[in-house]
């Protein structure tokens, strides 16, 4: 972020120095060169006639008109454009010293009628003999629909107000000012920027710390909620390290937005830059805004729905059981809702951006029949996919941290999105499953989970002695402070389950807190295979039979 911040700092200053520095003389204009500042693909047909754009430093003032099929003897629209154009740089030119020729406190810009003509004139009070620059013809009149007396008015103000701003610019005097002035936003936002830089390293620091010390959610999930104390500081710690990030998000765009709407500025205060201010301010500016308003708009949405899963957290539950799945519900849906809004917050850029550079948006959509129909498709199974991740949020189907089977793939849930869930199996792999495409989920993780302990052991063996092994280690681990809270229910049930001349097979059923299931098995076996080589009975045969829960 600094590099980009200086880039941007180098940029702004490059521009504003060649503003400066590009003072060139007027009087090096010609008819040639104003040409070469019309465009005959300016111009607009209306009908029979044609008008094209005349301006002034760039900013356009308003359009003359000519029949579109001119006759001998009539000027076109492109060549009385060049006509306006060349009078309104006789009008601005400066002499040896850089003065304007005409004084803006005196410049006055009049009416005459000739017949049913109305030209516009120009004049001040070292040049008394008013120039010409524009005559109102009845073409101007049609292609406007207004009468010739409106429309010479409206020109009239508008190149009188047009005419002093640009000799105000080119006064040496107001240059000068103006220098001080891009000097003097440029040191205050160059100061700005280091305190800025500054406060960001600070709160970058301390993000990183609160981060650190926030524990890391894969060690965690599906941890049971019992302490409900400890469970609301650290839903207050998330809300505030998610405050801080979306701070640093805002503030960064924020910097380079006043770099930006500084630099077009500045680009505006001189004559020669005036133009490229207006192209920033008509397309830079607006597609920066864009971009920089989404980014920022997109952080302050984060902060929204920080603020109410914060709230979501602190809900009042009756059960820990309820307490410890909404730690892993709350976070899904915020993650999959800030993602979809991101996505969503793209697509309107994209699209604004699409109508500031001239493309409308219509036509980007209907760009041929195969695009289109493409288009719809993709369209058709994203909003399946959404309607379908709307669905498994509204009815917590599975969430991140869950452990669970989709469509035949077994593993941790990673990330969940409106549009998809991302689970990694127990090789390491990472499955990516639409929504719209899941037939079959078995989640087992929510609310609580189960151990369906099966102990198979010699036919002459004892089978109270075996189950008096079971629920001896159960109950060990149900007063073990490190076990003591994963443990929901202890012992559900456990029996001799079935038995032959070959093995008794005990079945014993053992409710867990989320995700405890693996670790308290792989204990449980520990501890009973001890606990069995001490009371000496004998084990039996491994029996690989089907996986029946006990209700």
């Amino acid at each position: 972020m600094l590099t980009m911040r200086w880039i941007i700092v180098v940029i702004y200053f490059l521009l504003c120095m060649g503003s400066v520095v590009s003072r060139v003389d007027a009087q090096g204009f010609s008819l040639a060169a104003t040409a070469r500042s019309i465009d005959p693909l300016d111009g607009l047909q209306s009908g029979l006639y044609t008008a094209v754009p005349v301006r002034l430093d760039g900013v356009p003032l308003f359009r003359v008109a000519a029949p579109t099929n001119a006759r001998a003897g009539e000027i076109s629209a492109v060549n009385r454009a060049l006509l306006v154009d060349n009078a309104l740089q006789q009008l601005v030119m400066v002499d040896e010293r850089g003065k304007p020729l005409y004084d803006p406190s005196t410049v006055r810009v009049s009416t005459h009628r000739d017949g049913d003509e109305i030209t516009i004139e120009a004049s001040d009070a070292q040049h008394p003999a008013p120039l010409t620059i524009v005559t109102v013809t009845a073409a101007d009149s049609k292609f406007q629909q207004s009468t010739i007396d409106d429309l010479a008015a409206s020109w009239q103000a508008t190149l009188q107000s047009a005419l002093v701003e640009a000799l105000r610019k080119r006064d040496p005097v107001i240059e000068r000012r103006h220098v001080k002035q891009v000097v003097a936003v440029s040191s205050g936002l160059v100061l700005g920027t280091v305190l800025f830089v500054f406060v960001l390293r600070r709160l970058r620091f301390r993000i990183s710390a609160l981060s650190d010390a926030l524990p890391d959610p894969r060690e965690n999930r599906g941890e049971p909620t019992q302490d409900y104390a400890a469970a609301l500081q650290h839903s207050r710690q998330l809300h505030h390290l998610s405050v801080l990030s979306a701070t640093y998000g805002v503030s960064c765009w924020v910097i380079v937005l006043a770099w930006f709407v500084a630099a077009t500025w500045d680009l505006g205060l001189f004559s020669q830059t005036t133009e490229l201010s207006r192209s920033l301010s008509r397309g830079g500016t607006a597609i920066g805004v864009i971009w920089i308003g989404t980014a920022i708009l997109n952080r302050l949405t984060d902060l929204a729905i920080a603020k109410a899963a914060a709230t979501w957290r602190i809900r009042h539950y009756l059960s820990s059981q309820e307490r410890a799945r909404v730690l892993l519900r709350v976070p899904t849906a915020a993650s999959a809702v800030a993602d979809f809004k991101t996505l969503a917050f793209i697509l309107i850029a994209g699209f604004l951006t699409l109508g500031e550079v001239g493309l409308p948006v219509g036509s980007v959509v209907t760009i041929g029949g195969v695009a289109a129909v493409a288009i719809g498709l993709g369209a058709q199974n994203f909003l399946k996919d959404v309607v379908g991740g709307i669905e498994v949020l509204y009815e917590d189907q599975y969430a991140i941290g869950d452990f669970v089977t989709i469509n035949g793939h077994t593993g941790l849930v990673e990330q969940v999105t409106l549009r998809m869930v991302r689970v990694r199996d127990t090789d390491g792999s990472v499955v990516t499953i639409s929504h719209s495409s899941v037939s079959a989920v078995a989640n087992y993780s929510r609310i609580w989970s189960r151990i369906v302990y099966r102990l198979s052991i010699g036919p002459e063996a004892d089978p109270q002695a075996a189950i008096d092994a079971i629920q001896t280690c159960v109950g060990e681990l149900a007063e073990d402070p490190h076990f003591r809270d994963s443990l929901v229910l202890p012992v559900e049930s456990i029996a001799v389950d079935a038995f032959t001349k070959d093995w008794t097979l005990i079945r014993a059923s053992i409710r867990t807190a989320p995700l405890r299931q693996f670790a308290l098995r792989r204990e449980i076996n520990g501890r009973v295979r001890r606990r069995l080589a001490q009371a000496g009975v004998p084990l039996g045969p491994a029996i690989d039979a089907q996986y029946i829960p006990i209700l």
